[in-house]
């Protein structure tokens, strides 16, 4: 047996001639099978090139090719492999396949190389303008009948939706086409696309021509190449002898095509590893049914279908509980639920629960509100008697379901000096670091802007009170019917703190770099957020750039959806880390707190729903009524269970990130009814109905207000 491989592990690893799909439990040591099958693939006289490995982020593509090199030295002193195996551009991502077979065989169809993936900033500042644009060269009789139906917030949310999923809207739209004489519903839809298809051609072509596409476009139009271009398609399918996708429940119907067209005539070359239950990136099309369909696929060709149950992660007593949790939590799902095995030999029953619910807050009625508040604190307190009993902070993982509570913990923590770590997704628009170097920007960019002053003047770098500025504006004077610009009064008053300002702008400086010098130098005041300053800075990367190239991204600013994630400081690593589960997806830790369990599912009824093979769903108004096209409903009740089905798998998910022990820290239950769906309704339900897991209860942890 090669490095201690199970016999299904071994079997995965070296059956060659075969199409194999590989359900993979969490911890079953699924990397550890694709990189012996890698390998053996090498020393079977593969080259690199002919082995596509697909992976989910470009971080796990380097983790495997790095876990690779370590046991390609430890088994082939090859280095001429090696070397191959550095420099291969076949082991990545989906869309840095898609990436090459834009660049390589898009010509041939007309599309520009790729010179830019468009970021979100990009996007909004050029549909921005393109729709104010478009709004303005509608016919008047166009527009109104448009405002029959929509008011202008639901339009633009609704044209912004059809150009960014335009290539599944446009597809969808056919058959709603079909039902136009009789249905009204279709008749709204079609007035909709026939309206606003110009403008996403149009916005399309400025962007393709430019050479600036999004994924989606990566994956639409390398799935055009590969069925139009013959040669792209027989290449491809040639070059590549053996495809291997790693977390395969979370590939997207399309990436699938994808794949699927690169099989060509030889399924068997096919080798997928991937957990369903793991799946959660529906927002990103993801579809888990799409593992099991494949895998009777396999299995109906004569190819291997094979299943990974031992866990290696796991204490068996801990095990053993999640084991129970998850029978009741996926009880009545689509796929069966099977238990893990522990990969280090059979539990022993004891006394002690590896799995416990720890209890915050007062026992009496709260609100949501007044619990949330406590949280925070409550956990402090719990987490320090914790580390006072001798536990590593490093050893600890708080996870959330949604990134927003995040800020709001680690300050606790860290205001009590309690060391953490944290993996932080932020929207650049919440963020004053950026929001300060913005209306500094576009004040520059239009000094009578009273707002972008206002807001500067606001700022850490002037630090004015509102009474301040409430002074200002009484110094205005009255002119020609209007109110004179605020920038007119700080001319005539000049106060000394803001002469540089004035240079500045009586300078005619326009390029950004040294615009943001002189703020810096003559504030003396530098961002703090540095993660925030370099994502602000990423907007205006180009050097040289001035503030009348980025017009249109300052006045989007605000419509932005930006994120970034910021990076812990040296001197905090090693303390409790704090992050999403999606964060958590693929890593192991000692403890697992689950916290924020009051969370419950977005409740959203947007205007648009789409889905392949069914007619765009539609709401959109009747009248002084709110009314749905035909299949707007069925859609809406399909996504709500979907998104019920995910939110069980997210669970999951973060329960088997533990190694020692689990905790579920919620509210007292006399104090609120847990939120269906939420965390604390699905792991109490499904508590009290286990007959595995101890009775046990921590007793309630008050927090200290003292602190």
């Amino acid at each position: 047996m090669s490095r201690n491989l199970t016999d299904v592990q071994f079997r995965a690893a070296t059956e060659s001639a075969t199409a194999i799909s590989v359900n993979a439990s969490a911890g079953s040591g699924k990397t550890s099978t694709l990189v012996e099958r890698y390998v053996r693939l090498l020393q079977a006289g593969c080259a690199p090139r002919q082995i596509l490995t697909i992976t989910f982020t470009r971080e796990a593509a380097q983790q495997l090719k790095d876990r690779i090199l370590i046991h390609l030295q430890e088994v082939e002193k090859n280095e001429k492999i090696r070397g191959e195996v550095i420099d291969s551009k076949t082991i990545g991502t989906i869309h840095s396949l898609c990436f090459y077979i834009l660049n390589q065989y898009g010509s041939e169809l007309g599309f520009e190389p790729i010179k830019s993936i468009l970021d979100p900033s990009s996007f909004f500042s050029s549909f921005n303008k393109t729709y104010r644009d478009w709004l303005e060269r509608l016919p008047p009789e166009r527009l109104k009948a448009l405002l029959i139906h929509f008011n202008h917030r639901e339009l633009r949310e609704v044209a912004q939706r059809i150009y960014q999923e335009r290539y599944l809207f446009f597809d969808c739209l056919k058959l709603a086409c079909e039902a136009r004489a009789k249905d009204r519903g279709a008749q709204v839809l079609c007035l909709l696309a026939e309206s606003i298809k110009p403008m996403v051609d149009e916005m399309t072509e400025r962007f393709q021509s430019a050479g600036s596409y999004s994924f989606d476009d990566l994956e639409y139009l390398s799935l055009r190449i590969l069925r139009e271009s013959a040669l792209a398609r027989a290449r491809l399918s040639n070059e590549f002898k053996h495809i291997l996708v790693d977390e395969f429940q979370d590939t997207s119907p399309i990436q699938w095509q994808i794949i699927q067209t690169l099989l060509g005539d030889n399924p068997e070359k096919l080798f997928i590893v991937g957990d369903p239950k793991q799946s959660i990136y529906g927002f990103r099309q993801a579809e888990p049914a799409l593992f099991d369909e494949v895998t009777q696929l396999i299995a109906a060709r004569g190819g291997l279908k094979l299943e990974l149950l031992h866990n290696f992660r796991s204490e068996p007593q801990l095990l053993n509980e999640v084991n129970a949790l998850s029978e009741r939590l996926f009880d009545g799902q689509a796929f069966q639920w099977t238990p893990m095995i522990s990969g280090f030999g059979s539990a022993t029953r004891t006394q002690e629960s590896h799995f416990q619910v720890v209890y915050y807050g007062p026992s009496e009625k709260s609100t949501r509100r007044e619990l949330q508040d406590q949280e925070p604190q409550a956990l402090l307190a719990w987490i320090e008697s914790r580390l006072a009993q001798g536990v590593s902070p490093n050893s600890i993982a708080l996870l959330f379901r949604n990134t927003d509570r995040i800020n709001e913990f680690s300050s606790v923590f860290e205001n009590h000096g309690v060391p953490v770590q944290c993996k932080k997704t932020n929207t650049l628009t919440q963020q004053l670091t950026a929001i300060d170097l913005v209306s500094f920007l576009q004040f520059l960019s239009n000094p009578l802007l009273d707002s972008a002053l206002i807001n500067f003047l606001r700022s850490k770098y002037m630090n004015w009170s509102f009474a301040e500025i409430l002074e200002l504006t009484r110094k205005r004077k009255f002119l020609e019917g209007q109110w004179e610009s605020l920038f007119y009064v700080l001319s005539r008053e000049c106060p000394a703190p803001l002469q540089w300002l004035l240079d500045l702008v009586h300078s005619g400086e326009a390029r950004i770099d040294r615009c943001l010098d002189s703020l810096f130098i003559n504030t003396r005041q530098f961002p703090e957020n540095t993660a925030a300053l370099s994502a602000v800075l990423s907007l205006f990367s180009k050097p040289g750039l001035s503030l009348f190239d980025i017009q249109n991204v300052l006045d989007s600013f605000s419509d932005s959806e930006v994120f970034f994630q910021e990076i812990p400081a040296p001197k905090l690593h090693g303390g409790i880390h704090m992050m999403t589960v999606h964060a958590a997806k693929g890593l192991e830790f000692d403890h697992v707190v689950l916290v924020d369990t009051l969370r419950q599912l977005p409740q959203e009824s947007p205007s648009l729903l789409l889905k392949a093979g069914l007619p765009p769903g539609l709401r959109y108004w009747d009248g002084d009524e709110k009314v749905a096209s035909g299949s707007y409903q069925s859609l809406l009740d399909e996504r709500k269970e979907k998104d019920r089905a995910e939110a069980r798998r997210i669970l999951y998910v973060a329960m088997t990130r533990s190694k020692k022990s689990l905790t579920l820290f919620v509210p007292h239950p006399t104090a609120i009814v847990f939120p269906q769906n939420s965390w604390a309704d699905l792991l109490m339900t499904t508590q009290s109905e286990s007959k595995v897991i101890s009775r046990e209860r921590s007793e309630p942890v008050r927090p200290d207000l003292s602190l």
